[in-house]
C-alpha cells in the first residue's frame, strides 16, 4: 500500500512489511470468513471511534448513534460504559489480539495476523480486503471511512481521532514516544509522527466531504480541518 509522507517523518514511521501482509492474507483466506457486504447509500448514521483521550468526556453521544464502529482499544472501552460496538481493525501486529476480548461482531481486514482472528473465534467477523475493498490509508480510521460509505453509510462521525494528546496518547493506555509539535489554527499541539499522518489525512477528508464526514474528537484534528498551512516541529533525535 503507497503512501505518501514528509521525508522527514521517515526515521520515526514503522509500516507493516509486505512479505508479512502477504502471509496474513493467505492465512485469512483459508478461514471461509463471510465479507463484507457493500451496499448502496442510505441516510444511516455510523460513529468511528479511536482511542483518542476526548472519548472519555464525549463517549455519552455515542448512545444516540445505532450503529458504532470501535477501533483495537476503543472496543474495550466502551464495553465497560455499556456501549455495544462493531470491532474494527486493519492494524497487521499480532499484538492486535490482545484487543479483542469479549468482542460478539468484528470487522476486520484480511491483512491482520493470524493472532486476531484466533481471538476473534467466538465473534461474528467480517473481513474485507486492503487494498482490493477500499483503497486504505495511514490508520484504520481513514480507512473505515472508505469502507463505511461502500457499506451505505450516509454520514459518518470521528470520536476520539484527535490525533494529539496532554499526558497520555490513549484514553486506555499512554504510548507518548517521538513526541512532535504542530501549530494549526494558532495553537500547539502535542503529537506523534503517526498520529500527525492520521490528522493530516483525516482532516483532508473531512475539508473535502463537508457534512458527510464529521468530528467529535477536537484537538489537532479539528484545527487541522480549520487550518492546513499547519506547521510540524520534528523531535530533537531527528
Amino acid at each position: 500500500m503507497k503512501r505518501e509522507f514528509p521525508p522527514e517523518l521517515a526515521p520515526f514511521l514503522t509500516f507493516a512489511p509486505d512479505d508479512q501482509v502477504k502471509v496474513n492474507e493467505a492465512h485469512a483466506k483459508t478461514l471461509g470468513l463471510k465479507r463484507v457486504t457493500f451496499s448502496p447509500m442510505t441516510s444511516e448514521k455510523l460513529a468511528i471511534v479511536g482511542g483518542g483521550p476526548s472519548i472519555k468526556m464525549q463517549w455519552p453521544e455515542l448512545k444516540a448513534f445505532r450503529y458504532v464502529f470501535a477501533i483495537n482499544g476503543a472496543y474495550e472501552f466502551l464495553l465497560k460504559r455499556g456501549i455495544e460496538a462493531a470491532f474494527v481493525s486493519v492494524d497487521h501486529s499480532p499484538l492486535i489480539a490482545n484487543f479483542c476480548r469479549n468482542v460478539k461482531r468484528a470487522i476486520v481486514a484480511t491483512r491482520c495476523a493470524p493472532e486476531t482472528f484466533a481471538a476473534l473465534k467466538d465473534a461474528d467477523v467480517r473481513v474485507f480486503d486492503v487494498p482490493g475493498d477500499v483503497v486504505g490509508g495511514s490508520a484504520t480510521a481513514i480507512t473505515i471511512i472508505d469502507l463505511a460509505a461502500k457499506m451505505g453509510f450516509g454520514k459518518v462521525t470521528l470520536f476520539g481521532c484527535e490525533s494529539s494528546f496532554k499526558g497520555q496518547t490513549h484514553a486506555y493506555t499512554n504510548e507518548a514516544q517521538n513526541v512532535i509539535t504542530v501549530r494549526a489554527d494558532s495553537r500547539e499541539f502535542a503529537s506523534r509522527p503517526d498520529l500527525y499522518l492520521h490528522a493530516r489525512e483525516l482532516s483532508a477528508a473531512i475539508r473535502l466531504n463537508p457534512g458527510v464526514i464529521t468530528e467529535r474528537s477536537g484537538g489537532l484534528l479539528r484545527a487541522m480541518v480549520r487550518d492546513a498551512n499547519h506547521q510540524m516541529l520534528l523531535p530533537e533525535a531527528a
